[in-house]
């Protein structure tokens, strides 16, 4: 088999079976869930940096777009899902775009570097959490959630839904996922009447191209009727 397609089948394979996995955790529930994250997360996170996100040009440059679709609009408050080890956190106050941040992930010793991270941040706080069940209580005028709902599989759609509840009239939520599956994911998001489609970007990055969507809350009119 030529070095090219052995490559290629080894990829779909790993995330075949990645999706499998998360799917058939949400299925589970919460327990169930935790259960899958303290494994999986805890064998990734046993040494700093898992994904190399401090030193992939890849990674940096997602980074630099994202942070330029966010452009000079600083957020009283911010929630970052999924936070990891808070090093787009840090960029977010390092850069000025947010006032307060919570940073929320599944794993501990994520959060455990995140806060050693961002220690010279007054506004900077880390709480762990589901996201497919809960999302921590506030409310925000900027919501990151970047390559962060393909892990919660059947949960992402809640997750979403609970994070448009905390969003502020007029704020913003930021997604950034891979641009095989942003399109479903991002659907509630899409879909949702009270929010509107600031800004898609395709990046068409050899790598893995991926996409950024920028959603914004809008106040509805009532209708006649409701209350």
């Amino acid at each position: 088999m030529p070095r090219r397609a052995s490559r290629s089948w080894r990829a779909d394979f790993h995330a075949f079976a990645f999706r499998t996995l998360f799917r058939v955790a949400a299925v589970s529930g919460d327990r169930g869930q935790r259960l899958v994250y303290r494994v999986y997360f805890g064998w990734l996170y046993r040494r700093p940096d898992p994904w190399h996100y401090a030193s992939s040009a890849y990674e940096q440059e997602k980074y630099r777009r994202t942070l330029a679709a966010l452009g000079n609009l600083p957020a009283a408050s911010a929630l970052e899902a999924g936070c990891g080890e808070g090093l787009f956190t840090e960029l977010l106050l390092e850069h000025g775009l947010a006032d307060s941040i919570v940073g929320v992930d599944i794993n501990e010793a994520a959060l455990l570097r995140a806060r050693e991270r961002c220690r010279r941040f007054p506004g900077a706080s880390f709480v762990p959490a589901n996201l497919a069940t809960a999302v921590p209580e506030g409310s925000f005028d900027l919501i990151v959630c970047a390559e962060t709902l393909y892990y919660l599989g059947g949960g992402a759609d809640t997750a979403c839904a609970l994070m448009t509840g905390r969003l502020t009239p007029g704020g913003r939520i930021v997604a950034v996922h891979p641009a095989s599956h942003a399109g479903a994911l991002h659907n509630p998001w899409t879909d949702d009447p009270d929010l509107i489609t600031e800004r898609r970007e395709l990046v068409e990055d050899p790598t893995r191209p991926y996409v950024i969507e920028v959603f914004r809350r809008v106040d509805r009119p009532a209708q006649l009727g409701e209350p």
